[in-house]
């Protein structure tokens, strides 16, 4: 059977560690114990060890232009690792960089996109970076389809979406983060089921179970006030969890700027 790169692709503040936490302990937890250190099992592929990998002398090269590699790179861990280890997470859109693809057929055994309200994302994001509502909408729904931060290349929310859902060349499964917390047993189950097919592991319903109620909210919430979590940039990472606080959160100019940059992506998805 093909090896290749399992993508959990999404925009930021979509779902993507609350799987990766569920995931990282469904697959790799022996203890029954909540341990973050666990989500480094499916580590996010824009990370300067991935192109250290490549590029010895990466932390040398203040030039090294990294979407040059992304392809050198994913064949380097896909020749050395196993493939239940070829789980990664990105936020990076899928398509091409001055020519340069992010990745392709060839290295994607398959990928899970998950999408969020951006409304409750623009929310959760400004908490999650420490700027004021105003600048994180701005920059949220800024045209700007190029924004490339050390290791990765950003675009919008809409943008992540549409770049993702143009990838046909593979199997994918897309969900929503409202699904992961409104019906969690069959949400969470369907993504099992999707890696049961290409990795060797079972689908098991009282494992399902199990691990959703390891990794409830509260629990998260309690584990990093107790031990911190490295991958929060500003307070909280796991904030509230929510799927409706923008609600009471937004100004309704600030709803408008979001449903009207976003309306047709969000009528396709249900949020309108």
């Amino acid at each position: 059977m093909k090896k290749g790169i399992i993508w959990l692709a999404s925009y930021p503040k979509c779902g993507n560690t609350f799987v990766r936490t569920f995931l990282s302990h469904y697959l790799f937890c022996d203890k029954k114990k909540l341990d973050f250190n666990l989500l480094k099992k499916i580590p996010k592929f824009e990370h300067k060890e991935t192109f250290s990998k490549v590029i010895h002398n990466l932390e040398s090269d203040a030039n090294f232009i990294y979407y040059k590699y992304c392809l050198e790179a994913q064949r380097n861990l896909i020749n050395k690792f196993s493939q239940e280890e070829l789980i990664y997470k990105t936020h990076h859109f899928y398509g091409k960089i001055n020519g340069y693809d992010f990745t392709n057929e060839q290295n994607t055994l398959f990928f899970i996109y998950l999408i969020r309200d951006p409304r409750e994302v623009a929310v959760s994001y400004a908490s999650h970076s420490g700027i004021s509502m105003e600048e994180q909408i701005e920059i949220f729904t800024g045209d700007n389809k190029i924004n490339r931060i050390d290791y990765e290349t950003k675009v919008n929310w809409k943008l992540s979406y549409k770049s993702w859902k143009s990838f046909r060349g593979v199997p994918s499964l897309f969900i929503k983060y409202e699904d992961l917390i409104n019906d969690p047993i069959n949400t969470f189950g369907s993504i099992i089921y999707l890696l049961s097919r290409y990795i060797n592991i079972d689908y098991d319903q009282k494992k399902i179970e199990d691990t959703l109620e390891l990794i409830k909210f509260e629990n998260l919430q309690e584990l990093e006030i107790k031990k911190g979590f490295e991958e929060s940039m500003s307070g909280r990472f796991f904030r509230s969890g929510k799927i409706d606080s923008w609600k009471n959160i937004l100004s309704k100019n600030q709803v408008s700027i979001i449903e009207n940059k976003f309306g047709d992506v969000m009528n396709e998805l249900g949020y309108l």
